[in-house]
């Protein structure tokens, strides 16, 4: 397979369709390197067993170790990361247009948290404010359409943890 247009470490691969991926951020040479903004497509060609990666539209602020997922409508929701500010905490990638717009109503920029898909939108949970210094509790829930609300704390911080959804529909 072909190398991605820009290297990089510590950003996110997400899988959009059978065989489209979307690779948003991370840093480009070591741990001292600023966050990258930009952002690629790798298609999957099955027929020739090959594929390539094309770039897309910047994000307004580079983030690396931030967190995305895929939601419903097959775009994808990014969130936090190093060397994001708050007025760009969460960002929204259409894979069909290549365009980035940031997602309105985000308010705390966060590192090793976590995403869950809702059926009404995306829980965001714990992690570090961006700056890495305060572990944080809050709970928070974004949708599309009513932007971002805050639904509660956690018992005490978590960093770096796990979720998922369980069929009830809670999230453990």
């Amino acid at each position: 397979l072909p190398s991605m247009t820009t290297p990089r470490f510590g950003h996110t691969a997400t899988l959009v369709d059978d065989d489209k991926v979307v690779i948003v951020g991370g840093r480009a040479v070591d741990w001292w390197s600023p966050p990258l903004a930009t952002t690629e497509i790798f298609s999957f060609d099955g027929g020739s067993d090959s594929g390539s990666f094309v770039p897309c539209a910047e994000l307004a602020e580079g983030r690396a170790e931030h967190r995305a997922l895929r939601l419903a409508d097959g775009t994808v929701f990014i969130s936090g990361g190093w060397g994001v500010s708050n007025t760009h905490a969460a960002e929204i990638f259409d894979p069909v247009s290549g365009t980035v717009t940031t997602a309105t109503g985000v308010t705390v920029a966060r590192v090793q948290h976590t995403l869950t898909l809702l059926p009404e939108g995306v829980l965001i949970a714990g992690g570090r404010d961006s700056g890495g210094s305060t572990g944080l509790t809050s709970i928070e829930r974004w949708n599309e359409l009513s932007g971002y609300a805050d639904i509660g704390q956690l018992n005490g911080s978590r960093i770096n943890h796990q979720a998922a959804r369980l069929a009830s529909g809670k999230v453990l």
